[in-house]
């Protein structure tokens, strides 16, 4: 039980982790989310940043896998020496003429100097949807305009700088901890004891710095640089040199933060790989999740990196957007409409929230032929309209429950519960491609604690009663504001005689099952009944504390609820009332 609580609330860690400073583009101070999206271009480079593990982790930068929802614009230059500063890093991009790198790649530059528009069209037409191709399959003139639509992807050409630091190996974050509980138990006069050791590998602290194109770069590059088939060798030369030595420039957006690991189980333990990973493995694993995590605080926050489509149909919610955009069960969309304010001003807002169901499979090149649609539900706001917009508005799938009462009777009292969405999870460690495709599939875990006076052949007085319980729950939405989420758990629960002048307690082993309702509020904030229906499993056990610090454990039998022995009614139907936010 203790080992999957503390996997229950390392879990939690990991999605609260993901924290960025907030940006505001331009395009959004009015209020208006723009309607189209294109796909951004990466170039991922790893800061050499003189850590002690640095050069495993360089070893490990060609194992670095860019998301499909990005055109990758690897330039074959995997790290970059510089201090850890957005200014100096920003220099150090300028000095390696990484911008000139970028834009020679994008326009495919010829070892002569010369550019060409083949990679543009191929990314131009893979960002293209199929309806765009069948409006423009019509002419020639309509399919080459798409072509040249594609030259508007440079400007989303981004650099991301992954800052990898504080890297220590598990044996080394073990021998950490138990300095501090040596340290701790000396002080306490208590006995020391070790923590369990149960994985291997690394795990670190990950800064990425984003920066982005100037908007003029490609404007320049056309009017000064761009050698005709009419320049004659002198002008060509030229234009080249101009190319090679100019400074295209590039700005700083903002800065994501988050930890990262590349570990395993060690042999032996139940979540352990059968075959353990190689050094050069683990740390490729390390270096992809600091990747992945730090994207998914960009989406977050970050709103060009958010895609953006329109309602393509309703009943369900579909729309022309899949793989290639990155897409995956249960990833939250907000749906928006444009209006007008009291002021004459067109804004958007939020009409509706919705959340995939199926994903399309639509990485390949757009054509004329049709394509699957993507298929969301609905889980909370009004009417959805075909055209209205969509936009991806990511959350970490974390639920957080207050409540309490019993009006029925049994284990009731005040309660505390998180809960988390594993699609959700999944996406954030493991990428879009993950392998849960279940909606609503959530894992959870609750403390719950009330008293009460009970006299029993044991002992007479108040007891307070604790208790802890971890499960899974699987949710379904339904008109729009309602939820039903049926759910099974096993916890424990301990109750303690207040009255005793020693350390006196019993505790007993049940089982949950039952269901929670939700009725929402806003979209993210909702009312919360729940009906337990706990069912003892298990002997009951005594424990009494001697006064040489030992512990005297004595099995009771099965008489944790019993009118005679126990505490009568604490097992059968409970209902509680909460309110529940999610993040």
């Amino acid at each position: 039980m203790k080992k999957i609580t503390s996997i229950f609330v390392s879990l939690l860690f990991t999605t609260s982790c993901v924290l960025a400073q907030g940006v505001v583009p331009e395009t959004l101070k009015n209020g208006l989310v723009p309607s189209t999206y294109n796909r951004n271009a990466l170039t991922v480079i790893v800061l050499d940043n003189n850590g002690k593990y640095m050069p495993d982790i360089k070893n490990a930068c060609g194992s670095l896998v860019i998301p499909g929802k990005y055109d990758d614009n690897d330039l074959n230059i995997r790290y970059l020496p510089a201090s850890s500063n957005p200014d100096q890093i920003l220099q150090a991009i300028e000095n390696y003429k990484l911008p000139n790198k970028i834009l020679a790649k994008w326009f495919s530059q010829q070892p002569n100097g010369e550019f060409d528009m083949s990679l543009i069209a191929t990314r131009g037409l893979y960002n293209a949807t199929a309806g765009d191709m069948k409006i423009a399959s019509a002419s020639k003139t309509g399919l080459n305009k798409i072509k040249d639509a594609g030259k508007a992807l440079v400007n989303n050409s981004y650099i991301q700088v992954l800052d990898i630091r504080n890297v220590m190996s598990m044996q080394e974050y073990y021998d950490q901890q138990d300095a501090a509980n040596r340290k701790s138990a000396a002080a306490a006069g208590t006995v020391f004891k070790p923590v369990e050791r149960t994985q291997n590998g690394w795990k670190g602290d990950v800064v990425s710095y984003l920066y982005k194109i100037n908007p003029n770069a490609v404007d320049t590059l056309f009017d000064k640089m761009w050698i005709y088939e009419d320049d004659n060798d002198a002008v060509r030369n030229e234009k080249k040199y101009l190319f090679e030595n100019a400074s295209f420039g590039f700005s700083f957006v903002m800065t994501a933060t988050a930890v990262a690991d590349g570990t395993q189980y060690n042999p032996g333990q139940t979540l352990a790989p059968k075959v353990q990973l190689t050094k050069e493995q683990l740390f490729a694993k390390l270096l992809n999740m600091s990747l992945d995590v730090t994207l998914l605080a960009l989406e977050t926050k970050y709103e060009p990196f958010r895609v953006k489509t329109s309602v393509y149909a309703v009943h369900p919610v579909r729309a022309k957007i899949g793989t290639k955009e990155g897409l995956s069960v249960d990833q939250r969309y907000f749906i928006l409409e444009n209006e007008q304010n009291n002021k004459g001003e067109v804004v958007s807002k939020q009409k509706a929230v919705v959340r995939v169901s199926k994903v399309a499979v639509n990485s390949v090149v757009a054509g004329t032929a049709s394509v699957e649609l993507s298929k969301f539900y609905q889980t909370a706001g009004k009417r959805i309209e075909p055209g209205m917009t969509m936009q991806q508005r990511n959350d970490f799938g974390l639920g957080l429950s207050l409540g309490g009462g019993s009006l029925t009777g049994g284990m009731g009292g005040f309660y505390m519960k998180a809960e988390e969405n594993l699609a959700v999870l999944t996406r954030q460690v493991a990428g879009p491609k993950n392998p849960i495709g279940v909606t609503q599939l959530k894992i959870f875990g609750s403390y719950a604690f009330d008293g009460g006076n009970y006299s029993n052949y044991y002992s007479v007085g108040d007891f307070t009663f604790g208790r802890y319980q971890v499960g899974l729950s699987k949710g379904f939405y339904f008109m729009r504001a309602f939820s039903l989420a049926p759910f099974l758990a096993y916890g424990v629960e301990k109750a303690t005689w207040t009255n005793s002048s020693t350390d006196y307690n019993i505790s007993t082993a049940f089982l949950n099952i039952g269901a929670y309702a939700t009725i929402n509020i806003r979209h993210n904030i909702q009312l919360v009944g729940t009906a337990n229906y706990y069912i003892l499993v298990g002997n009951a056990y005594s424990e009494i504390k001697n006064s040489d610090n030992t512990t005297t454990s004595t099995d009771l039998g099965f008489m944790y609820d019993d009118s005679y022995s126990g505490f009568a009614g604490r097992s059968g139907l409970a209902i509680d009332l909460g309110l529940r936010i999610e993040l």
